[in-house]
């Protein structure tokens, strides 16, 4: 059962930015902690940066979607606009996990 609170948006709404955040920062540093006891040519080394690129396109769908919402929902956004803001800081920490991967790599 999809629950509604105050904004008139789906629970879940509110919820996503908060989960892609969380799995951004596990996938990266998961990936990091891969890539240190990897060999230099092997698999994961040679597509990492692809698999970094597909969770920045993630979080820029979730930031798109999330700031549709907003336009949508206009009564009360604020924990929509609080999710648009955590998504934002994210932009930083995936060319920070960029920056660490050309240096390991």
């Amino acid at each position: 059962m999809i629950t509604h609170n105050k904004t008139g948006a789906p629970q879940w709404i509110h919820n996503l930015p908060v989960v892609v955040w969380a799995a951004t920062l596990l996938f990266g540093t998961t990936l990091l902690l891969i890539l240190l006891n990897a060999p230099k040519d092997g698999f994961i080394v040679t597509h990492a940066f692809t698999y970094v690129a597909g969770v920045i396109v993630v979080n820029v769908v979730v930031l798109l979607f999330t700031m549709a919402a907003v336009l949508h929902h206009k009564d009360n956004n604020r924990e929509l606009v609080s999710g648009i803001i955590l998504l934002l800081t994210n932009i930083p920490i995936a060319f920070f996990y960029v920056f660490l991967l050309m240096h390991f790599s």
